[in-house]
């Protein structure tokens, strides 16, 4: 699974829980933890709110 396909996702639908993209990528809610962290530490998306009311806003697009 790559950080693009999460990326994509989280773009797609900012309010999108790590439960749901686990779902969705047939992976666990902790490779899903680990991939939007990179993603956090990588100044690409922040986490606005709280993990069960909160949203996901993009900071920086991924170049193709």
């Amino acid at each position: 699974i790559s950080n693009q396909e999460v990326f994509g996702l989280i773009e797609n639908n900012p309010k999108i829980t790590r439960k749901e993209i686990a779902i969705k990528i047939n992976k666990t809610i902790k490779t899903v933890q680990r991939i939007t962290n990179k993603l956090v530490d990588k100044k690409m998306l922040i986490r606005v709110g709280s993990n069960q009311y909160g949203y996901w806003e993009v900071i920086k697009k991924i170049r193709s």
